[in-house]
C-alpha cells in the first residue's frame, strides 16, 4: 500500500513495505500533514474538512480510515481518525463539534495532537473514552497530555501509554495502544 499525497511525497519504501500509510491529499511542501499508519488493510480513506478558525493560521482536517475487510465479521466496521486540532484558546470546540457530527456510529479510534487535556477532551467527545494516559508535551520535560488515543467503549486496548523517545523532530512524545479486534 503506497502513501498518498498531492505533492507527490512518498513514505520511505522500507516503511511502506511494513505498514501502509495514508496522507492528506491537500499536503503542500512547507506545511504540516496528517498521516495514519496501520498494518491492517484499509477499505477507504476520507478527508474530513473541519474548517479554519479566525485565529488559527491554517484550516484543520482529519483523515478517516475505514477498516472493513480486515476485521472480524461480528463488527460492522472500524474507523480510525487522525487529526491535529486547534488550540482550545483558538476556538477548537467548534472543530470538535464538527468532528463529532462526522463520525460514524461504528467502532471508532480517534488519535492525534488534540491540543487539549483529557478532561476537556472527554467533554468534547463524550461517546469516546480516553485510552492512553501520560504526559506528552513538551517532549523534553512533559507536563501535560495533549496527544491522545480515544476509542469507543467496546474496543479493548493493551500496550498503552506514552513512548519515551530520544528521537528529535517533534516537541511531543508519541502515545501508543494496541487494540484487540477479535
Amino acid at each position: 500500500m503506497a502513501s498518498e499525497s498531492s505533492s507527490g511525497a512518498q513514505a520511505p519504501p522500507e516503511l511502506d513495505a511494513d505498514i501502509g500509510s495514508h496522507s492528506s491529499p491537500t499536503f503542500q511542501p512547507g506545511t504540516w500533514d496528517l498521516s495514519v499508519l496501520t498494518r491492517v488493510p484499509v477499505s477507504s480513506v476520507e478527508i474530513l474538512g473541519l474548517g479554519k478558525l479566525p485565529i488559527d493560521p491554517v484550516p484543520r482536517e482529519a483523515v478517516m480510515l475505514t477498516l472493513q475487510d480486515a476485521i472480524p465479521r461480528d463488527r460492522a466496521a472500524l474507523t480510525i481518525v487522525g487529526t491535529h486540532m486547534s488550540h482550545l484558546t483558538d476556538g477548537s470546540p467548534v472543530h470538535y463539534r464538527r468532528l463529532a457530527r462526522m463520525l460514524p456510529a461504528d467502532d471508532i479510534i480517534v488519535v492525534g495532537d488534540m491540543n487539549m487535556p483529557g478532561l476537556a477532551l472527554r467533554a468534547m467527545l463524550p461517546r469516546l473514552r480516553q485510552v492512553a494516559r501520560g504526559r506528552t508535551w513538551p517532549a523534553w520535560r512533559p507536563v501535560i497530555q495533549s496527544d491522545h488515543i480515544l476509542a469507543t467503549p467496546g474496543l479493548a486496548a493493551r500496550a498503552i501509554g506514552t513512548v519515551a523517545s530520544t528521537v528529535r523532530g517533534s516537541d511531543h512524545l508519541p502515545v501508543r495502544a494496541r487494540f484487540d479486534l477479535a
